[in-house]
């Protein structure tokens, strides 16, 4: 159980997770919204949803956001076309699942691809050799902390952030799972953050689930394989 102090980090914990959704942005259907309307269809079935949790999760509203620094410094550090990490896809968001007791939080994004092509480009932003060094250099650049810092706010200082790649569930071939890991100061306290991405691929539609967690208390394990799994399962 978290002390109270930690308890007030609550929100960072739900903001952090959302500024930091590295290629994600509000979607806003355009011409041809039919077409893009059906795929958003297709995606939300493959969401997570508040039955899949146990008792004692809450939820909150999804606020996904256009405003993620960051995406320049992962495009140059990849060697791929910022579009290329800017691109909005047809994509559906899952509420933030909340979890009191120790301020994890877990949300999911599903989008759905045109073709092998953007699909393959997608999931390298997760799935390159670099992408963990990658992530780590545009979150320790320093114009990049200050955005983040302003957008939390409530004096929020940031420090170093590191990323690296975890062992792949048995869930498919397509699979990969980078974990960031951010320290914080704020109010002469400090903290970490930790962002674990899981990204699966199947019939041109991707699904990432994000865990966040404080100060190194995990979701359970049981919960984070019950959800991969039943991911997988709906994305077929």
């Amino acid at each position: 159980m978290m002390g109270t102090a930690a308890h007030g980090h609550a929100r960072w914990v739900v903001t952090f997770s959302v500024i930091l959704a590295i290629g994600c942005s509000t979607f806003v259907l355009p011409a041809g919204a039919s077409v893009r309307a059906t795929a958003i269809a297709r995606a939300r079935k493959v969401l997570i949803v508040k039955s899949d949790f146990p008792a004692g999760w809450t939820t909150s509203a999804s606020d996904n956001s256009n405003d993620t620094p960051g995406n320049a410094q992962v495009a140059a550090c990849l060697g791929v076309p910022v579009s290329v990490v800017n691109y909005n896809p047809p994509s559906a968001y899952s509420p933030n699942f909340n979890y009191a007791s120790t301020d994890a939080s877990v949300n999911d994004d599903v989008s759905v691809f045109p073709n092998e092509k953007t699909l393959t480009e997608q999931y390298s932003l997760f799935s390159s050799a670099r992408t963990p060094a990658c992530f780590a250099y545009a979150f320790n650049t320093p114009s990049v902390k200050t955005a983040l810092e302003k957008q939390i706010g409530s004096g929020a200082v940031f420090g170093t952030a590191t990323a690296k790649w975890l062992p792949k569930p048995n869930i498919g071939d397509q699979v990969s799972v980078l974990q960031l890991r951010v320290h914080f100061t704020t109010h002469a306290k400090s903290f970490v953050i930790t962002l674990t991405m899981v990204t699966m691929v199947s019939k041109l539609v991707t699904a990432q689930l994000t865990f966040t967690t404080l100060d190194d208390l995990a979701v359970p394990a049981t919960l984070v394989s019950h959800l991969e799994s039943v991911t997988a399962q709906r994305l077929g």
